[in-house]
């Protein structure tokens, strides 16, 4: 996982007022009909948030943005739900709560999992007998406009307040909370904490659980990356080799430090280490006895 970033300039009208305040309206209504019973759930128009997929893979690099495999290779990807819309049914079309996942991390795993260390948010106060105007003078406030930065700060207080365990890559520096550590008797790479502290941790027995970033398939596919890592390393670690060699090789570690590079923050990690006998050293590198 890496830190991303929106792209503001690439925002569809939707999730920007008028038309973001129309839509919140509509789920206040909703939700004041499901208060009444005349309605049993909120009927979600997921052809609101498929429109912001193609902002979405761009701003991941066509990654997951939590596994970070490729999803343009096999599969378009999904819109998903960072607190998922059957719990905050209010920020069901907040651009904010979206970010591209594979179908993997998102549908076999994640589905409505969001553990916390602090209270769960309480959705907005929708009463049986609230009046229109309430729930127009509320629709303004609910979801945050992108380009609004006042509403943007109350949407990021809301997010530290709950204290999520899930890094969110587009708030959190993931950097700060998972590290990686490759054995070359098994040739896997696991995804472990950064540091001893429990935030650490916890985050990543919650990154195991609700997206299974330690499931078999990716530490096998990560350790393909770090296998080929190592060998550009050690390579450029020889003071033998010859310049062109040398050239061609910084290069290729170059294309794996980029951010569209699948599995781009294990080979940040491991590069930032330094040479690779500290990778061992550190043991985050587990090599066979002697």
């Amino acid at each position: 996982m890496i830190a991303l970033d929106r792209l503001l300039d690439d925002i569809d009208r939707q999730f920007l007022a008028p038309r973001l305040v129309e839509k919140s309206l509509q789920l206040l209504l909703d939700q004041r009909s499901i208060r009444q019973g005349d309605l049993e759930k909120h009927a979600f128009q997921s052809s609101v948030w498929k429109k912001a997929k193609p902002q979405l893979l761009l701003e991941s690099h066509n990654k997951c943005a939590y596994c970070e495999s490729p999803t343009a290779v096999v599969a378009f990807g999904d819109v998903e739900h960072f607190r998922p819309k059957s719990v905050y049914w209010w920020w069901a079309y907040c651009l904010d709560n979206f970010l591209a996942s594979c179908a993997i991390c998102n549908q076999k795993f994640k589905s409505d999992k969001f553990p916390l260390l602090g209270r769960r948010l309480r959705g907005p106060l929708v009463r049986r007998n609230s009046r229109d105007t309430t729930l127009s003078r509320l629709s303004v406030e609910i979801a945050p406009d992108p380009l609004d930065d006042t509403a943007l700060e109350r949407f990021l207080d809301d997010h530290d307040s709950e204290m999520t365990l899930l890094v969110n890559p587009y708030i959190d520096e993931p950097a700060d909370y998972f590290a990686w550590r490759a054995d070359m008797n098994i040739r896997e790479v696991e995804l472990i904490a950064f540091d001893n502290d429990d935030i650490s941790a916890d985050c990543v027995a919650a990154a195991e659980d609700v997206y299974g970033l330690n499931r078999q398939q990716l530490r096998t596919l990560r350790y393909m990356t770090f296998e080929k890592l190592l060998t550009v390393s050690l390579t450029l670690e020889d003071s033998g080799i010859s310049a062109s060699t040398r050239q061609t090789n910084a290069a290729t570690l170059n294309r794996m430090l980029a951010p569209d590079h699948p599995y781009a923050g294990m080979v940040r990690f491991f590069n930032d280490l330094g040479p690779v006998e500290e990778w061992v050293r550190q043991g985050f590198f587990v090599v066979p006895d002697p």
